[in-house]
């Protein structure tokens, strides 16, 4: 028997004149018997109390005794209660609220059973966008929180229902930025991308969803989201191989990150997300050609050329906008797309880079060096000389600052 008081007033103040006709000094004037009676039945509440349940009509002589109570006064009361209501959606959305104020604030002695109780209503209530959140929130103090619970162990058949329930959840309610914000916060706090390459390509479309929907300043909530889900997106690229990302850019990660750089532009602002995007492409452009021409056909150069033209003192956002230029460079049949006025007096200026970073000097270096080793032909630009009256040559060789290329050989070929 459970004896589920959550949501009623047993605990707090009140008087309740009558009870189906009876008066509490009648049931008092009972005195011992039922007192007697209901500490019997029900140990843990004070008998008097329940006559604001109507309670005391129960016919109480002879059922068993209440050993498990459901409520909100501590944890083991709120897991019988979840027990209890798991298909019950109204009670079970104020139950998850419970369990969520418990770990924002303690850590919990039943961890485990609350984590399966959560998912397990996650898992039954899939669509009720309330439980989702609710569940989420708890989700993400219980992974920040407990690590005693062996999710760090590489395959953990719980870390796998956690981010399955997560990454579904987001994909339910992509719309929702709380539900967003939730599920990125806590999938953070598991190692990228190795945790989730089981649910890589859901993970990525739903990131990708969430970003460059807006094209005005989003509210700050809004904001954090795009920073959290950029962030999430260059990790699930960086630490991957080609066949993954292809996937990305063929998912839309490169046409998205454009998409933000313009909205920034737009915008004049040069903030994480626009320094991201960047860092973005140059991870899921490395050694992947196919990625690299997405980047072109998407009018990527002009893009680079207005930052570069807006942000000209932002080292970071040089040093990502050159290491991806690096990565086309490194494309035989994409060079030519390089080889305008514009930008080679852009690489050429570059060289001497008074950045504090010298990879942007290093990655202009490394452009020019591509170019230039396709030979003689290619030295002109586009098959003829430069509007300037110089090629590519000419460039690197006049160049003020001296460009030292040294070739180093490995121990076995030395």
């Amino acid at each position: 028997m459970i004896l589920e008081i959550s949501g009623t007033n047993l605990a707090g103040d009140g008087v309740a004149q009558q009870v189906h006709g009876k008066g509490i000094a009648e049931w008092e004037d009972g005195g011992d018997a039922v007192a007697e009676t209901v500490e019997k039945c029900c140990p843990y509440v004070l008998w008097s109390t329940l006559v604001f349940t109507d309670l005391l009509m129960m016919p109480l002589v002879g059922i068993a005794s209440a050993k498990v109570i459901g409520g909100d006064k501590d944890e083991l009361q709120i897991i019988s209660a979840a027990r209890v209501f798991i298909d019950r959606q109204e009670v079970l959305e104020r139950i998850l609220n419970d369990l969520f104020h418990l770990f924002r604030t303690e850590e919990g002695k039943y961890v485990s059973h609350c984590l399966r109780l959560i998912l397990c209503a996650m898992e039954r209530h899939p669509t009720e966008k309330h439980i989702q959140i609710s569940g989420s929130a708890s989700l993400f103090y219980i992974v920040k929180n407990n690590q005693s619970l062996g999710l760090n162990s590489p395959v953990h058949a719980l870390k796998r229902r956690i981010l399955d329930v997560i990454v579904r959840a987001m994909e339910l309610h992509v719309s929702d930025s709380t539900m967003m914000r939730n599920g990125c916060l806590t999938i953070c706090h598991f190692k990228i991308p190795h945790d989730v390459m089981f649910v890589y390509e859901k993970l990525v479309k739903v990131l990708l969803e969430t970003l460059g929907v807006l094209v005005s300043p989003p509210p700050n909530n809004e904001d954090f989201n795009e920073r959290i889900a950029i962030y999430l997106l260059n990790s699930l690229a960086c630490q991957v191989e080609g066949e993954h990302k292809r996937l990305v850019g063929n998912l839309g990660a490169i046409h998205k990150m454009l998409g933000l750089i313009q909205n920034r532009l737009g915008r004049a602002e040069c903030d994480d997300v626009m320094e991201i995007a960047w860092s973005t492409m140059w991870n899921v452009t490395d050694e992947t050609p196919e990625n690299c021409s997405k980047f072109l056909e998407h009018n990527g150069m002009a893009l680079f050329l207005q930052c570069l033209n807006a942000f000209p003192d932002q080292p970071e956002l040089l040093r990502n906008m050159m290491g991806l230029l690096g990565n086309v460079a490194e494309v035989p049949a994409l060079r030519s797309h390089l080889m305008t006025t514009a930008f080679i007096k852009v690489f050429y200026e570059l060289l001497n880079s008074r950045q504090d970073n010298i990879e942007v000097s290093y990655n202009s270096a490394g452009v020019l060096a591509h170019i230039l080793s396709d030979g003689e032909e290619a030295w002109a630009v586009r098959g003829s000389v430069c509007e300037s009256s110089f090629r590519i040559k000419d460039l690197v060789l006049s160049s003020q600052s001296v460009v030292h290329i040294t070739l180093f050989s490995s121990p076995e070929t030395a």
